[in-house]
């Protein structure tokens, strides 16, 4: 029976946020036998036999394996597919709950913020557009099957069975049309879920379908077909800075199967920006490369983890003025004398800003002008940097 008058100590409060948050930042491989006695658990409550395991090695092979099987295999029925959230979030929504659930949840989701978000989108992203998202979007038929022989190494019975008969449908139109289960579920990602359910249990003695839980101690995303269950394991790495998501050496998510995110302070980046060995790469190659990026966030970060004063080596300082300066980076050109351009010091974040000005620009003064109108001689006084 459920006892909400029992008075919880801010210690026990804390202990069940820093478990969960722990738990969902976790990089140690998925406790499969844990995992999969939950998922026949699930199945057998709901009234199904019990499923064929798939372990796929990040939660975007299985969200393509989803898609390949739903084409081959029953679509879970609604018993099944609801039941998992179900579980765990209708018993403390309908429970007279205290306010301190909802605290315990957003304590949790707060730390969650940087990187939950990024893999749910991604995969949302792929049921909706189907196999043409991402870098599937090229292939046909034949690359997917291939590509998941390579994943998989046709080790599953399941997987062989399903490449054999899988076929792409098509609309009348041609384009390729997708049916995969919409329902997917975020294992060790969405602790915060299960750290309310969890302290509402054992606190306040809830009710609760415990199979969720164990499930997000134990794996990443799973998804639940009605005759197959696909688990994902937890990421091999999950790199931080800040809150937010941010490596300068590697992937900043990542995962044993090596696929994964570059980020830099929580700025998606392409992996050659930080996969390269930015410190044994000459300076002028690097500052092309900065050039032609054209995302002006992306470009600040590149600029942060490269080093301005890098850069700064190979120019001539031609004026300076509060938090700018305007540097002649001619050295970096071939065949260019002057090549200005406006270094900047944003004072609310501390980071700086490079871009390329007007050959007619000689002081800080002009390069802020034609930066705003395109105009040395109409002038302009930001207070502060944009």
């Amino acid at each position: 029976m459920t006892d909400w008058s029992v008075p919880t100590p801010n210690p026990l409060i804390s202990e069940y946020i820093d478990k969960w948050i722990a738990i969902g930042k976790s990089t140690e491989p998925a406790d499969r036998p844990r995992a999969e006695k939950a998922v026949i658990n699930f199945y057998k409550q709901a009234g199904f036999d019990e499923p064929e395991i798939v372990w796929t090695p990040c939660p975007v092979s299985g969200c393509l394996l989803n898609i390949v099987l739903s084409s081959v295999a029953d679509r879970p029925s609604e018993v099944l597919s609801v039941s998992v959230l179900k579980s765990v979030i209708d018993p403390v929504h309908k429970a007279n709950q205290p306010e301190v659930i909802n605290d315990i949840r957003r304590a949790v989701v707060t730390e969650f913020d940087p990187f939950r978000p990024v893999m749910d989108n991604i995969i949302r992203k792929m049921l909706h557009e189907g196999i043409s998202s991402g870098q599937f979007r090229n292939m046909d038929g034949a690359d997917i099957k291939d590509f998941l022989t390579m994943v998989f190494s046709s080790a599953n019975s399941v997987i062989v069975n399903a490449l054999q008969s899988f076929k792409i449908p098509s609309n009348n139109s041609g384009k390729p049309e997708y049916n995969p289960s919409p329902f997917f579920y975020g294992g060790s990602f969405w602790s915060c879920y299960a750290a309310g359910a969890d302290y509402a249990h054992q606190v306040h003695g809830l009710n609760i379908n415990h199979n969720a839980l164990e499930l997000a101690q134990s794996c990443g995303y799973y998804w639940l077909l009605k005759n197959i269950a696909i688990l994902t394991d937890r990421p091999c790495r999950l790199e931080l800075k800040s809150g937010r998501l941010h490596c300068e050496s590697d992937m900043a998510l990542k995962y044993r199967s090596g696929w994964g995110v570059c980020y830099l302070n929580g700025i998606e980046v392409k992996k050659e920006y930080v996969l390269s060995d930015v410190h044994n790469t000459p300076a002028e190659d690097l500052f092309k490369m900065v050039l032609k990026e054209e995302n002006i966030d992306i470009r600040r970060e590149l600029l942060q983890m490269i080093g301005v004063e890098r850069f700064k080596n190979y120019g001539t300082l031609i004026h300076k003025k509060n938090n700018y300066e305007l540097i002649n980076m001619s050295g970096l050109f071939a065949g260019i004398d002057y090549a200005p351009y406006l270094l900047m010091k944003n004072p609310s974040l501390g980071i700086f800003h490079m871009e390329g000005v007007s050959p007619e620009c000689e002081n800080v003064q002009e390069a802020l002008n034609w930066r705003k109108y395109k105009d040395i001689n109409k002038e302009w006084k930001p207070e502060i940097l944009t």
